[in-house]
């Protein structure tokens, strides 16, 4: 095997799951996005740039990758239709504005689309696509056969390593020793981010890892080594109970269920000579090590223990309770997107653009109108694929899944290899357990890091059949161009994950001197954010620094470039309004506050403002005056100044 290949596969599984900063992005998790990113684009462009010099190339397929392809080819012609298709927009006068404003000049709503479709097209690409193909299909063609299983395994061991690292990390945050941060962080309420940045994403990513930590400690046979295993399964289960994440706590047991089922098949069929028969002592073990864990885990600084945490889920038949009642807004509003799209959805990658338009209603009842979030995903598996995708795209994705379970069923009968048997389990249990955590509320499968390892996992059950022809093609000089230009446009990718990584610094930057009442200072790092990547944080940002300055017509433009990136934020409307207002241009400000409180219609200050203007010219339009002063005694009825 090329050594390069090597180093920069070892690489890849090492540092982006534990490299973060401190205090260089907004989310200590950026760098790892763009590290993982940037060298899953490299690895696959030096292997088109091979298969261009070489004049061949060798592939593998398998019956999994038909499914695969038609989802996710499926999944990005829904984001190019919803570019295309006439779109529902209130205010659409604001756009018109936007498109006669000096140096911006465009339809901010189909801008929007590109932009949040764009990011999903390169998580599709490279983090689905690319990661799966990776053990799935560049390890077992270009290491020979007889290596194969042993460079697995040596994978396998670097995962673990990982895996101790992030383990023993979480373990010390919940034990309020923080040798990383300067100081100990609690934006979770005690529960532990270890290198992740969030405690939901790294429970995820030990999940996936457990049933393989599992099912190498009982294909050991040296005892010493089992109880090393035994004492990284205890150190990982430790990790997963500290973040109290129960969604994962629901994909873990479901994991289990999984690996039993297959054991007690095992067991019916091989009786004295079974896995279970042989390894019983240490699996009772291992079971005992978990349960004692679970139901003697120490009350973490935010006041919960494994059974509080689960017990307090009662308290949604009494009370409001946030971790239920938001999500099942969200759910909610994304069933109102299946229903205004069935068939193909509102467009791939398009949730968190969308989601603000439909969240308006459910704000009316007094049980969700304290969760008004700004959704990135729909926390949900199947809502989150039905929603962007429609019917089609999630009855493709499913398609792939239980072809998926299929084809490791079928490879797991006709393997002899004990301690690939096993594996093959852990595979299957592991998606398994993955993807029930995130039916229960969980997002993981749609970040960075834990989403690699969801579907490298995949991707190494495909890898594992050696049945499969590898076959070698010869490159024609049409195929060299049809790498060239991959090769093209994955450096173009890497570029723009530049773009985004030095965007997002600066923004972080100048968003700190903002906040510290430095505005002057964070304008050139904010237009320099602008410069790498229009991202609607920054532009944001900038524009209200523009506006504080007294630079009203560069904070229109800023406000504009805002909502080109993301215009599902009513704080982007409100604020070109007050700017519009100040500028005393009346109609555009009206128009904007009118759009600001279609999207939060709870805004105390948008129906200030807006009524302000209504009141300043009583006589053109009572009616309006009155239905919006209604509305705002509804929402606020102690505020006597809507009276």
């Amino acid at each position: 095997m090329n050594k390069l290949y090597r180093y920069i596969i070892f690489f890849l599984l090492i540092f982006p799951p534990i490299i973060f900063f401190t205090d260089l992005t907004r989310n200590p998790y950026y760098f790892q996005i763009f590290l993982l990113n940037v060298t899953v684009l490299v690895l696959w462009g030096l292997y088109l740039a091979a298969a261009i010099k070489e004049g061949r190339i060798k592939w593998s397929w398998s019956p999994i990758e038909m499914p695969l392809l038609v989802f996710t080819g499926f999944a990005l012609l829904t984001w190019v239709i919803a570019y295309v298709k006439p779109q529902h927009y209130l205010v659409k006068e604001i756009i018109e504005d936007g498109k006669h404003l000096p140096d911006f000049g465009i339809n901010y709503l189909y801008a929007s689309i590109f932009s949040e479709g764009f990011k999903k097209f390169i998580f599709t690409l490279a983090n689905l696509l690319m990661v799966y193909w990776i053990p799935a299909v560049l390890i077992p063609v270009i290491c020979e056969k007889k290596d194969r299983q042993k460079y697995f395994e040596t994978i396998l061991n670097v995962f673990f390593f990982v895996g101790f690292i992030v383990s023993f990390y979480a373990v010390l945050q919940y034990l309020g020793i923080e040798p990383v941060w300067p100081k100990a962080l609690n934006p979770f309420g005690g529960r532990p981010v270890s290198t992740f940045g969030n405690p939901n994403f790294m429970s995820s990513y030990l999940l996936v890892l457990f049933p393989l930590l599992l099912m190498t400690y009982i294909s050991q046979i040296s005892s010493a080594k089992k109880i090393i295993f035994l004492g990284l399964i205890e150190l990982c289960f430790c990790s997963i109970v500290a973040t109290m994440t129960r969604s994962t706590w629901v994909g873990m047991f479901t994991a289990m269920i999984v690996t039993s089922v297959f054991l007690y098949k095992n067991y019916k069929r091989e009786k004295g000579k079974s896995i279970y028969i042989r390894e019983r002592k240490w699996i009772i073990a291992a079971a005992a090590v978990i349960m004692l864990t679970f139901l003697a885990w120490p009350k973490s600084s935010g006041g919960s223990t494994p059974i509080s945490r689960i017990t307090e889920i009662q308290n949604v038949s009494k009370m409001s309770y946030g971790p239920m009642h938001q999500r099942i807004m969200i759910w909610s509003c994304a069933w109102g997107m299946i229903k205004d799209s069935p068939v193909i959805g509102k467009g791939w990658g398009l949730f968190e653009l969308f989601y603000p338009f439909y969240q308006g209603k459910s704000l009316f009842n007094d049980l969700y109108r304290v969760f008004r979030t700004h959704a990135n995903n729909a926390h949900n598996e199947i809502l989150e694929y039905w929603s962007q995708t429609g019917t089609l795209g999630v009855a493709f994705y499913l398609w792939f899944l239980v072809s998926f379970f299929a084809y490791g069923i079928n490879l797991y009968r006709n393997t002899y290899l004990e301690s690939k048997k096993l594996l093959i389990i852990a595979i299957l249990s592991g998606t398994a357990g993955m993807f029930l955590d995130n039916i229960f509320g969980n997002v993981s499968t749609q970040f960075c890091v834990p989403a690699f390892l969801y579907w490298w996992n995949m991707g190494t059950l495909t890898g594992f059949d050696d049945t499969r022809k590898i076959t070698e093609f010869r490159v024609s000089s049409f195929m060299k161009g049809v790498f060239a230009v991959l090769i093209v446009l994955f450096i173009f990718l890497i570029y723009t994950w530049y773009n985004f990584f030095m965007g997002e610094i600066n923004y972080f930057s100048g968003f700190k001197m903002s906040k510290r009442g430095d505005v002057t200072q964070s304008v050139p790092y904010l237009e320099q954010a602008h410069h790498y990547w229009k991202e609607v944080n920054s532009e944001y940002e900038l524009a209200n620094s523009y506006a504080r300055m007294g630079m009203r017509d560069k904070a229109i433009w800023a406000y504009y470039n805002a909502l080109s990136a993301n215009c599902g934020y009513d704080e982007i409307h409100f604020n070109l309004a007050t700017v519009y207002a100040q500028r005393g241009e009346m109609d555009k400000a009206l128009n904007n506050y009118t759009q600001s409180l279609y999207i939060n219609p709870i805004s105390q200050e948008a129906y200030f403002a807006l009524g302000n203007i209504f009141l300043s010219n009583v006589d053109k339009d009572p009616d309006r005056a009155i239905a919006l002063l209604e509305r705002a005694v509804f929402f606020f009825p102690d505020n006597m100044d809507f009276w």
